[in-house]
């Protein structure tokens, strides 16, 4: 029996307004406020980490199925060796093109075939880890992206905060000459996503930047980081479109999921028909 993958699964595309305009902007990730862990801080073949990255996954709103779960314990008593071919398989599926191939189905027949010689085979809970593994392997991406589009806005925000506090300054200084000393400790921001810190929040990095010496260099200041805050709102938006093409990916995934454990749960029981 083919495992059903469609039922349980949700991902959230909510409307959020990621300008600060006041204006919802559709098809984006709703972003949380919770911490977001980086792209390579979870492990997912242990349990706690599994649980960490679907904890992390609703906070950024992408929804995980109830069949991304642990390992069975059959799948847990199985060697090491095979474990890993195991593995492979849903890595191999994420590669569209994968579940039409015949070399894929002679892979799958020869591990299965291999377990059968060795005693019982649970047909299910083998398909079942293929699938969760081939879904794990698109969320990560997903949640890589989701992460991504939270930092530029993150960043947008603080570079909003810091242009606030610069005119401010600006403004106590009205009617004085463009020579006069004003005093102002400027802050550079690092536009490079580089994942996240170690508090789990995407890294924005924020540095001294020396002090403006007269009232002219604050002004250019605050035009600097006008110019900066329009660059971040173009890679926010190249992020968004990065992001919707991943869901689209996986949702794509997940239509072709039930045909591939299909394909899967027959070639498997076609083998151990012919052991029988």
């Amino acid at each position: 029996m083919a495992i059903d993958v469609n039922a349980p699964v949700s991902v959230s595309v909510q409307t959020i307004d990621i300008d600060g305009d006041g204006v919802s902007d559709t098809g984006q990730i709703q972003k949380n406020t919770g911490s977001v862990s980086s792209f390579d801080s979870f492990n997912l073949k242990t349990p706690e980490g599994l649980q960490q990255f679907k904890e992390a996954c609703l906070e950024m709103g992408v929804a995980v199925p109830e069949f991304v779960g642990s390992s069975s314990s059959y799948v847990s008593s199985l060697s090491a060796e095979s474990q890993a071919t195991l593995n492979s398989f849903g890595t191999t599926l994420t590669n569209p093109s994968a579940p039409a191939s015949s070399a894929l189905q002679s892979r799958w027949a020869e591990f299965v075939g291999k377990q059968a010689v060795n005693g019982g085979v649970d047909v299910n809970a083998l398909v079942q880890h293929v699938l969760r593994d081939s879904y794990l392997e698109s969320t990560q991406d997903l949640y890589f992206y989701a992460s991504k589009v939270k930092f530029y806005n993150e960043l947008k925000k603080g570079i909003r905060e810091e242009l606030t506090n610069a005119r401010k300054e600006l403004s106590g200084h009205a009617g004085r000459e463009d020579t006069d000393a004003v005093t102002y400790n400027k802050i550079a921001f690092s536009t490079d996503y580089t994942g996240a810190a170690a508090s789990g929040q995407p890294e924005i990095v924020t540095s001294p930047d020396g002090t403006t010496s007269t009232k002219k260099d604050l002004e250019t200041y605050i035009e600097a980081l006008e110019e900066k805050l329009n660059s971040v709102g173009d890679d926010a938006q190249l992020a968004n479109v990065d992001l919707q093409n991943m869901l689209q990916k996986q949702q794509q995934t997940m239509q072709m999921m039930s045909n591939i454990s299909k394909m899967l749960h027959d070639t498997a029981m076609a083998v151990i028909r012919k052991i029988g």
